[in-house]
């Protein structure tokens, strides 16, 4: 069973916070670099591929640092990750930098979002905390089998 809080480094400029026993995890990106973006999205699709058929922990991208800006290639592996998300139930909240770009991204997104995976339940915010709140409302709706729940080194 792994601690209430852990944050592993898991690129150059990401890191991989789990909270609430595994239940719900926080990725930090401060900088978008293939490297990181790269490094960032396998830890996505390894999470997504370890809890196939089952609850997914709730999950967070913080994007909101000044040097994670929107780059073409981190869109296009939204896009990928997008187009390879499965029909199971999942919960995720994306924070941004508040700004008028990001106000017409989180329109498109949400709705898109909505309209392309109905059993995900994805919202965009401008404030890491009202992130965490509103993932944290869903913490009665994830059940983790003992053979799905994060490892310490996770």
């Amino acid at each position: 069973m792994m601690s209430e809080h852990t944050i592993e480094q898991i690129g150059p400029h990401v890191t991989q916070e789990w909270r609430h026993d595994g239940k719900m995890t926080i990725f930090t990106v401060t900088e978008t670099d293939r490297k990181t973006v790269d490094a960032w999205m396998d830890a996505i699709y390894a999470l997504i591929e370890g809890y196939k058929g089952q609850s997914r922990p709730l999950c967070l991208y913080d994007v909101s640092a000044p040097n994670a800006t929107f780059t073409p290639y981190v869109r296009k592996k939204f896009e990928d990750q997008a187009a390879s998300t499965t029909d199971e139930e999942a919960y995720l909240a994306i924070v941004f930098t508040r700004s008028i770009f990001f106000q017409v991204v989180r329109l498109f997104m949400e709705r898109t979002v909505r309209r392309q995976h109905p059993s995900m339940h994805m919202r965009i915010f401008f404030d890491r905390q009202e992130a965490i709140e509103w993932l944290e409302s869903h913490l009665d709706k994830i059940i983790l089998t003992p053979t799905h729940q994060p490892s310490e080194s996770e």
